[in-house]
Formats: structure tokens, sequence, C-alpha cells
């Protein structure tokens, strides 16, 4: 089996990409400030951070969420009471709670909808992926046996292959570190190699730095 970057770029973006080759149009990117739908749009908070609405129940959520940002009342405004209305305001919404997102930090707005049970995203930083358990426990983050005695993780391949074991990640040669061993390979005696590097044409033996 072999994998490619470019066509998993265009598996990911297959719905898009198959919708152009039927001959639909190209479709745009998204646009925060008028999006198809205010309730499934990204808010900054006020620490900068995003987070991204995700009802998709509307009727279920919005209620709650109006409670939660502390506008129970707006269920009764004739703007906002059922889909057709948020949806034909949802311009107005976007604007509405882009300042209302903007008035907590994001860990404020993650207990507020976890305690109402709310739909949402947010988006990770590296570091916050890092330290993913669902990375590790998913084995998308893997260990690395590199001989230093410490906890190292890198990244493990995405292809995966029925009743084949995958050989763990290791880490990357030192610079220099196998040139003797091909040279030998390729047919270099002990004495060529020692005249190799008494003339500088290759590193001394144990002078390899770990490589990029």
């Amino acid at each position: 089996m072999t994998a490619s970057l470019i066509a998993e770029g265009a598996w990911a973006a297959g719905c898009f990409l198959s919708g152009v080759l039927a001959g639909g149009a190209t479709p745009l990117p998204p646009d925060r400030v008028h999006p198809a739908n205010a309730l499934t749009n990204v808010y900054r908070t006020a620490d900068k951070r995003w987070l991204l609405l995700a009802f998709v129940n509307e009727d279920k959520e919005f209620p709650l969420f109006l409670q939660v940002i502390g506008h129970p009342d707006a269920a009764a405004d004739p703007r906002f009471k059922d889909g057709a209305s948020r949806h034909a305001n949802r311009d107005e919404i976007v604007n509405l709670l882009d300042a209302e997102f903007a008035k907590r930090p994001l860990a404020e707005w993650r207990q507020l909808f976890a305690s109402a049970n709310l739909t949402y995203g947010i988006a990770q930083t590296f570091d916050e992926v890092a330290n993913d358990p669902q990375f590790s426990t998913n084995n998308i983050l893997v260990p690395i046996d590199d001989a230093s005695g410490q906890e190292r993780t890198t990244i493990d391949s995405p292809v995966h292959l029925d009743q084949e074991t995958k050989v763990a990640p290791r880490r990357a040669p030192e610079i220099g570190e196998h040139t003797e061993q091909i040279l030998k390979e390729l047919g270099f005696d002990t004495g060529t190699i020692a005249n190799l590097r008494a003339a500088g044409a290759i590193a001394p033996a144990g002078d390899g730095r770990r490589a990029a």
C-alpha cells in the first residue's frame, strides 16, 4: 500500500471537489461576518481564543444558550423566535454575539457551555493538541525510542494495514552516524575509510550531530 499527501488532501476536500467535478459552482470560503447560520459560526473570546458554536438542534439549544449568556428574554424577540427568523437575522445575531463573547475568556465560556450541555468546539493551540489525551489514546501521538532515557513522543503515520504490525517510530540518525556502515556496504575497506576521514572527506568517527 502507498499513501500520498496530495491524494489525502484531495480526499479531505472531497465533498467540495466532487461538487465541482459534477459541474457545480466553486464553493466560497466561509464568511464569519455573514454566515449561513449564526449558530454554527466561530466567535472570539476575551482572551483572543476562538470558540465554535455547533447548534444542530437549534430549537432545543438556543433557549439554553440564551440563559447561559444572561439574555433569556431574547427567546420572545420576534427576530429570534424560530429558525426562520434567526436565519433571516443572522448578520445581526453575529454582531450581538461578537460583543457578548468578547466579555469572557475561553475558560469561563467552556464552564458555562458544559453546565448547559451545549454543543460547541474550540480552536486548540499546538500546546493543547500536544497534551490532548485523545491523541495518545488513539495512537496519533506515540512514544519514540531514542535511547535517551527521556520520555518523548512523536506523530505516528496515519497509514494502517490490516494484519501488519507497524514499525515503532525511531529517532533520526545523527549526521554521519551510518557513514562507515554504508561505505562498507558499497565495498570500501577499513583502510580506505580511514584515509577518507584523514582527508576530511567524511567526519571523524563519533563526531555526529543530531539531524534536524
